[in-house]
């Protein structure tokens, strides 16, 4: 009987790991995603104001290159 007891016990705390495992990987997973949004929204601002005809070629190419680093950021994610 105890060794029964012990054998469920473990078979219990390696589930109980593997919930917490996979709780930390949906944490994870979310913060990514979150970020993701983040990212997609910036670019999105910046395509706005880069269409916007009072700006200068200069400040276009700094938009551009602010976007470029957004989208290998995303990439990286």
């Amino acid at each position: 009987l105890a060794e029964s007891l012990s054998s469920r016990k473990s078979v219990f705390v390696s589930a109980l790991r593997n919930a917490n495992d996979a709780i930390s990987h949906v944490n994870l997973a979310s913060a990514a995603s979150e970020h993701l949004k983040n990212i997609a929204l910036r670019i999105k601002d910046l395509a706005s104001i880069a269409s916007n005809d009072t700006i200068t070629d200069s400040q276009r190419s700094a938009l551009d290159t602010e976007a470029q680093a957004l989208s290998a950021s995303y990439n990286l994610i």
